[in-house]
C-alpha cells in the first residue's frame, strides 16, 4: 500500500495502487479500488466506465433465508417429536419467509450494471438490457433509504427504467454530457 512514503503524484498513486481492495488516504478515509479505477479513467480522459452491483446489500436477504429455513426445519422436528400437527403451519410460514429471502438474495447477487459513455448494460436475474444513452429523454434521481444506493428513473420513449447505483455524481456527469434533462419534483 502506498501512503505518503513515495514521491509520486496523485495520478501515479491512483494508477499503481488500484490493485488492492481498500486504500487508506492521507486523511484516513478508506476508498475502494473500483472508485479509484473510475477516478483514474476520468482523469486520463479515457472512456468513463462505472461498474456496480449489489453484493453488500444482499447480506440481509441471505441472513433472512438462512434463519427462515433453520426455523422451518427446527419447528418441523419439534412438531414431529411431540406429535402436534398445529405447528406445521408455523413451519410452512418460516419456509415461505426463507424462500422469499432466497429469491431476494439471488436477485441482489445477479444485479450488475455497467455504464459507459455510449450505453448502459443492465443484467438482473431475469432481464438483460442494453440501453443507448442517446435514447434517454430525461431522468429522476432519489436516494434509497438506509443504503448508499441512488435510484435513477430513466425515461426512454415513454417507458421508465429503474437503475440503482452508488456513483451518483459520475452517472449524472455522463448524463449531462449527453444532454439529458433532470426532472425535479
Amino acid at each position: 500500500m502506498l501512503i505518503n512514503k513515495t514521491k509520486r503524484t496523485n495520478r501515479e498513486h491512483i494508477k499503481y495502487s488500484y490493485n488492492t481492495e481498500r486504500i487508506k488516504t492521507k486523511k484516513g478515509i478508506n476508498i475502494s479500488k473500483k472508485f479509484l479505477l473510475n477516478l483514474y479513467c476520468i482523469e486520463q480522459n479515457m472512456d468513463k466506465k462505472i461498474i456496480d452491483g449489489m453484493e453488500k446489500e444482499s447480506k440481509v436477504s441471505m441472513y433472512l433465508m438462512v434463519i427462515g429455513y433453520i426455523f422451518a426445519v427446527l419447528i418441523l422436528l419439534i412438531s414431529y417429536k411431540s406429535k402436534d400437527k398445529d405447528d406445521v403451519l408455523l413451519a410452512i410460514m418460516w419456509f415461505i419467509i426463507g424462500t422469499f429471502g432466497l429469491y431476494t438474495w439471488l436477485c441482489a447477487i445477479k444485479y450488475k450494471i455497467e455504464i459507459n459513455d455510449k450505453h448502459i448494460s443492465l443484467k438482473t436475474l431475469f432481464i438483460k438490457k442494453e440501453i443507448d444513452i442517446t435514447d434517454i429523454e430525461k431522468y429522476k434521481c432519489k436516494k434509497a433509504r438506509r443504503t448508499a444506493l441512488y435510484k435513477f428513473n430513466l425515461y426512454i420513449n415513454g417507458k421508465k427504467v429503474l437503475i440503482c447505483t452508488r456513483y451518483k455524481e459520475e452517472f449524472e456527469n455522463i448524463l449531462k454530457d449527453n444532454n439529458v434533462q433532470n426532472v425535479v419534483r
